[in-house]
């Protein structure tokens, strides 16, 4: 907090900075009082009321009330200090009533108490197997075995030796070509010496094969158990990291019946579940959202006791904290059978700070935005409107999200699902205008192609239909609102099937078209430092190959995005006039591995594929159908992809066919005779990507 202190006095910078202090504040107010610093709950309470005035006010601080706020700090850290070293607490008088002009309040205090006298040191404990760890260091270690991890499922280790493999079998193809002629020349005095030289190359490379198989073996053995320890580092480090519940949230009954009493509440706190292991990181990046619920629901929901037996409810109110590990997530629920949410107030509240009824948002979701209160009076417990903001920042943080369900008068539950772990993280990677980004598995129900004309609208709004129910449907780039310019240069024409990820967050599912979906792979995510509006945006980003980073989307925050696109995003997927004629494109080769793969990339970009093996098949499919364009290999039995190319230049009927080469070969001599003969274009296999193919296709058609 000290750091943010001087921002105040900028007029660029005032307005975030006492929103950051008066968040900051609250959290610490309620850590005071959960660990039962009196004193520095109450100085706490002071100094956000005097920030909350002069946020209000809207002038510029003076350097004295600067410095009185930095003394506050100051003391701040002295009481604790002077707790644990057992000296007499700081008076905090005349601090008090130094904050106090500046929010018009009075304060009165008693004597601080004495400290407790020590506790005698306890007998030295026996010879156990626990140590104590640094923190800090246990963190470093799980983050290096989750990026070990990460790194391990990297697949192109092996590339030069599968590009060794597919050079012997073109080899072995190659010689079982040339074998009838070879026989027939074997009793050729002449050829003598030519065959000698083709058994001795045939010895070397059956050796040569040999030992790129003995190779191919042992790396597979080296990959599978690096990932066998892999995945058992990173088991051990999560254990090492994983605690109980109890660890953290324990101390929450104690301080909520404490409050209740304070507040003049009787209470039933029950918690179930505090046993369940969980990320230590996780558990503090939770308490204080969990606390803020909590006191939320003593404060807002139970209703003092004459109001209770007046609405015929027990004099008791009931609190509930309910923590569950299922999957890979773990799900909070904090419950009351109080008043649940006045949706009156909350409107009431929404028409007082100019929050227009036309949003999308639903009322029960304004509460969680900063500010926003329905307490009419500034209390230790609430009137700021800073809790549940800080409720949904951190889970969005946590790449979870939050759910309230709410009955008038009968009580209010409040959900937080959470991962277990922020370990190793499986990221599905998309492309979307001239951009890569994440979005975490766990939130993608399923993936897959949908034809425009499957498209249907509900509700003004674009819809797809799924398991028999329509899910609403948006780009990715709307939600992100890139330039549709740049959206263009990439995407696929407005008649192409649309890639589609559906992403389930609680009961609701969105549909999310993008340009490509690219990958799936295991990473470790790094924060982000994005601006304040953005920043609930990003669950983190991961570096890429090539040296750029990959923002992985926080799809909670997606899906808050997607309900408020609107109509607006509807025009995006309307379904061409008419249909096209698809163009037909020949792809000859030998290897049913590439024609399967060209195949499924042209024909998923609204091209009609015709396959042939080689050349002679390839003539033969030129001169019994139409074709618009031909994808040729080189290296092919009974007619190269040369020839073919000489064929197609002296046949009148074919001479201005459009011809691609694909080819492994990518010396210079070879390029210049594939053009030289008439090639439109040429594409290394090697450097195979099917943009680029798709490009060169469109250029020359």
């Amino acid at each position: 907090m000290r750091a943010l202190v001087p921002g105040i006095l900028s007029a660029e910078t005032s307005a975030s900075a006492y929103e950051e202090l008066l968040r900051r504040a609250h959290t610490l107010k309620g850590a005071a009082r959960a660990v039962g610093i009196e004193s520095s709950e109450t100085l706490v309470h002071a100094l956000e009321t005097a920030l909350s005035t002069l946020r209000a006010g809207g002038a510029q601080p003076s350097g004295e009330t600067v410095n009185l706020l930095l003394l506050v700090l100051d003391v701040m850290e002295d009481i604790p200090a002077a707790l644990r070293a057992a000296r007499p607490l700081p008076r905090i008088d005349d601090l008090l009533q130094g904050i106090g002009r500046i929010s018009g309040k009075t304060y009165i205090t008693a004597a601080p108490a004495r400290p407790p006298a020590p506790a005698p040191a306890p007998p030295p404990e026996p010879q156990s197997e626990f140590v104590r760890i640094n923190a800090h260091y246990l963190d470093e270690l799980m983050g290096a075995s989750a990026e070990l991890v990460a790194a391990a499922g990297v697949e192109d280790a092996g590339a030069a030796i599968d590009r060794a493999e597919n050079s012997v079998r073109q080899w072995r193809r190659l010689r079982d070509d040339a074998a009838p002629y070879i026989r027939s020349r074997r009793q050729d005095p002449e050829f003598a010496a030519m065959l000698e030289c083709i058994q001795s190359a045939e010895r070397e490379i059956e050796a040569l094969s040999a030992e790129i198989r003995t190779e191919a073996a042992a790396r597979r053995q080296r990959e599978w158990d690096l990932r066998r320890l892999t995945d058992r580092l990173e088991e051990s480090a999560l254990r090492v990291r994983m605690v109980t519940a109890e660890t953290v949230f324990g101390a929450f009954g104690p301080m909520l019946r404490n409050l209740a009493a304070d507040s003049g509440r009787t209470i039933d706190f029950r918690a179930t579940g505090l046993d369940v292991l969980v990320d230590r990181v996780v558990l503090q990046s939770l308490k204080d959202p969990v606390m803020h619920l909590l006191r939320n629901a003593l404060s807002h929901g139970i209703e003092p006791e004459a109001g209770r037996v007046a609405a015929r409810k027990p004099p008791t109110g009931t609190i509930r904290l309910v923590l569950r590990a299922g999957g890979e997530r773990l799900r909070i629920l904090v419950e009351d059978d109080g008043r649940g949410v006045d949706y009156k107030a909350v409107e009431e509240e929404a028409a007082r700070l100019g929050i227009s009824r036309e949003s999308n948002e639903s009322l029960a979701d304004l509460v969680f935005r900063p500010g926003f209160s329905t307490s009419k009076d500034v209390t230790t417990l609430a009137g700021r409107g800073l809790g549940l903001s800080i409720v949904r920042d951190e889970v969005n943080r946590l790449q979870g999200n939050v759910q309230i369900h709410s009955e008038p008068g009968k009580g209010l539950r409040i959900l937080i699902s959470v991962p277990l772990s922020l370990s190793g993280q499986q990221v599905l990677l998309v492309s979307e205008a001239g951009h890569t980004f994440g979005i975490l598995t766990s939130w993608i129900e399923r993936l897959g192609r949908i034809e425009r004309s499957a498209i249907g609208t509900a509700e003004g709004l674009p819809v797809i239909t799924i398991d028999s129910r329509p899910v609403p449907l948006v780009r990715l780039a709307d939600l992100l609102s890139l330039a549709p310019a740049a959206r263009r240069e990439e995407a696929d024409e407005d008649t192409g099937p649309l890639r589609v990820a559906v992403i389930a967050v609680a009961d609701a599912r969105a549909a999310i078209a993008v340009d490509a979906l690219l990958d799936v792979r295991d990473a470790v995510l790094k924060p982000t430092r994005l601006e304040s509006s953005e920043a609930g945006l990003s669950a983190g980003a991961i570096p890429m190959p090539d040296g750029a980073v990959a923002v992985v989307l926080n799809a909670p925050e997606l899906a808050q995005r997607f309900r408020r696109a609107g109509a607006g995003a509807a025009r995006t997927f309307e379904p061409p006039k008419a249909e096209p004629r698809r163009n037909r494109i020949l792809v000859v080769d030998d290897s049913i591995t590439t024609r399967s793969l060209e195949k499924s990339v042209l024909e998923a970009h609204g091209f009609d594929v015709v396959l042939a093996v080689d050349g002679i098949d390839g003539l033969a499919r030129l001169r019994e159908s139409p074709i618009d364009a031909v994808i040729t290999d080189l290296m092919m039995p009974r007619m190269d992809g040369f020839q073919l190319l000489e064929n197609i230049r002296k046949d009148a009927a074919l001479e201005k066919m459009p011809v691609i080469i694909v080819s492994s070969m990518e010396s210079r001599e070879d390029q210049e005779r594939g053009l030289a003969l008439g090639a439109n274009a040429w594409i290394v296999k090697r450097k195979f990507d099917q943009r680029e193919l798709i490009r060169a296709v469109r250029r020359i058609l």
